[in-house]
């Protein structure tokens, strides 16, 4: 299972996720050979066998912490998900 969905994260606006649960299919991340890689055609990623830590540091890893919340914020309201969360992360509550 695997679906795009708005959800809450402390104080933060709300942010666009792809939410995963343990049947979801992934690989394995090219870059650091550990982390899950994720595919969804709204989930926003220019290399498509990373994991988006690996590509957040490579890509945006020049960012301050406002020019990242500012360019999650755009990219959200674009209609991007911009993170990957677990079914049972989010299950059952209003934010995480």
């Amino acid at each position: 299972m695997q679906m795009i969905k708005m959800i809450k994260i402390g104080n933060l606006p709300p942010i666009l996720a792809l939410i995963v649960d343990k049947d979801t299919p992934y690989s394995i991340c090219e870059n650091c050979c550990a982390k899950k890689v994720y595919a969804h055609p709204r989930l926003l990623k220019a290399d498509k066998d990373w994991c988006l830590d690996c590509e957040d540091q490579h890509y945006r890893g020049d960012m301050t912490d406002k020019e990242l919340a500012l360019w999650t914020k755009q990219k959200t309201d674009e209609g991007w998900a911009v993170m990957v969360v677990t079914q049972e992360n989010v299950q059952g509550r209003d934010s995480l």
